[in-house]
């Protein structure tokens, strides 16, 4: 067969990145098609790195958080204090102006337990 080996790849506009704001963490749609659209996710944190990942994980995975509610990609949004907590006491971020976001765009990474993506939160964009 001509094509083995090969696999569709779902072609979707923007960059696979993440958008912090004073309200919460934006994921865009390129980064959810990236991750397959997956229904479940976990989230892991580098403190010493300045990282986060994105990783496709199980329902039944102990830190499973609901990611995709769409059978095709969309961006998704988490209005999460905590979590928005910790990426400000991690990175040192504050946010002047009503309008402002930290924009980070992600790596993708094959891992023996998912595929992930990994954003590294000292290559942050100030967008107003």
């Amino acid at each position: 067969m001509a094509l083995s080996g090969f696999q569709p790849y779902l072609l979707v506009a923007g960059s696979a990145s993440i958008s912090f704001s004073r309200n919460g963490l934006g994921v865009s749609k390129a980064a959810v098609a990236r991750l397959g659209n997956s229904k479940f996710v976990r989230i892991l944190i580098d403190g010493k790195g300045k990282r986060l990942a994105i990783q496709v994980c199980e329902e039944n995975d102990p830190m499973a958080t609901l990611f995709s509610k769409s059978d095709k990609p969309e961006g998704v949004r988490w209005n999460t204090k905590d979590l928005n907590q910790t990426i400000l006491n991690m990175t040192g971020w504050t946010f002047d102006e009503k309008k402002q976001c930290y924009k980070v765009e992600g790596t993708y990474v094959e891992d023996e337990d998912g595929p992930a993506l990994i954003f590294d939160l000292n290559d942050a964009q100030v967008q107003d």
